[in-house]
């Protein structure tokens, strides 16, 4: 249902991609905004698979910004095999083609992703304007020096000097990038605001070097239109021996998602001897995931290290029980006596297989079902009014 806008703003949302953790949430809030009668729109990189829907669009890059973008892309991989560490960000567009297409006297920017859309410099330019900008926290990116998780390391407590992870001839750059951030935030303390999507990401900025002299509100992302009909019961009951594993991460393989370990367990003999199998949502067509969903009598989420999983707000919603690491803001999402967490310590194929057997063992009302859609509802229903507040801030 529309409401009257609480702001005059037009909000132009920015994300490398349309996909991923920080595109997702990016475009569901793009979405929610326009139904709530706020002038928004969400810009990414263009991609072969990105079609625009409505009130969304694409930043094209040149040939040369392309390839320049995927150098930045080959050294991040090379530093880092677990954790994306960019100390190197390229921008897609010029300074002046930035203020001429996204900045005027009416525009609150809300950046979710910043890595090759926008350099580090260009980003400090921006800030330096004086325009409103609001950053939402779908990692650690924005409070290290190019970590998008820390990963253990508390350096970014201290402004990331020393970075153990950096060859010795760059090993200066995550601690300029850390003070650069830093100083630019503290010259323009009444423009830029910061939203985390999960308690524990608030809490972690609050420790860091960059952010810990700012307010940072903790919002939850929304799921806008995600809707899945026809689930009405946790199994297939034409097949009740088969228990099906859903894997909903956007690449299955990454050593941070546990994609190691996933790959170990779909090999495992003992999943064919307790009829379990394990199906992949990157195995869909984005028309047809709903039977993904349909599929699934549980999803798997076994991250090192994680904020607020779109892909657990999803089952949550559904009601469908989740097996996931008791890791950053993931224990916030999960219902008591529904969902199975793994302590990360314990992480590995072994526990794995158990949780989903454990699982398996156990049956569910409707009752329990409702309580962990009712607990997300409640986690997030002031999202859109709250994020408001911070736009009418400015």
């Amino acid at each position: 249902m529309n409401v009257a806008p609480l702001i005059q703003y037009k909000v132009i949302h920015l994300s490398t991609t349309h996909t991923g953790g920080a595109g997702i949430a990016a475009r569901r809030l793009n979405k929610e905004l326009n139904d709530f009668g706020v002038s928004s729109s969400f810009y990414s990189l263009g991609q072969k698979d990105y079609i625009p829907s409505k009130n969304e669009f694409v930043i094209n890059r040149s040939k040369f910004k392309v390839l320049y973008g995927k150098t930045s892309v080959i050294a991040a991989k090379i530093l880092s095999q677990t954790s994306f560490f960019s100390i190197f960000s390229t921008s897609a567009i010029s300074m002046n083609e930035f203020r001429n297409r996204f900045i005027d006297n009416q525009t609150i920017l809300h950046i979710h992703n910043w890595f090759n859309l926008i350099s580090q410099r260009q980003l400090v330019k921006l800030i330096d304007l004086g325009i409103p900008i609001i950053f939402t926290l779908h990692d650690q990116r924005l409070m290290t020096g190019g970590c998008h998780y820390s990963l253990g390391c508390h350096n970014f407590e201290s402004g990331c000097k020393m970075c153990p992870i950096t060859p010795v001839i760059l090993r200066t750059i995550p601690k300029k990038n850390t003070k650069k951030l830093s100083n630019a935030f503290m010259r323009n303390l009444n423009t830029v605001k910061f939203v985390s999507p999960s308690d524990y990401l608030k809490t972690e900025a609050s420790q860091s070097f960059v952010l810990k002299s700012h307010k940072v509100d903790f919002i939850p992302n929304v799921l806008s239109d995600f809707n899945i009909n026809g689930i009405s019961h946790l199994r297939d009951t034409a097949n009740e021996k088969k228990f099906i594993v859903g894997v909903a991460s956007m690449n299955p393989s990454l050593v941070l998602k546990g994609g190691d370990l996933i790959d170990k367990l779909k090999s495992d003999s003992k999943l064919k001897e307790n009829y379990v199998d394990l199906i992949y949502l990157a195995n869909f067509i984005e028309s047809d995931q709903s039977m993904f969903w349909k599929s699934i009598d549980c999803l798997l989420v076994p991250s090192r290290a994680d904020n607020s999983p779109n892909v657990i707000h999803e089952a949550k919603s559904l009601g469908i029980p989740v097996i996931a690491t008791r890791v950053g803001g993931i224990p916030e999402l999960l219902t008591k006596n529904f969902d199975v967490t793994i302590e990360l310590e314990d992480l590995s194929t072994n526990s794995i297989l158990m949780s989903i057997l454990n699982l398996k063992n156990k049956t569910f009302s409707q009752e329990q079902r409702s309580l962990a859609q009712k607990n997300l509802r409640n986690y997030s229903r002031n999202s859109i009014q709250d994020l408001l507040h911070v736009y009418s801030s400015f």
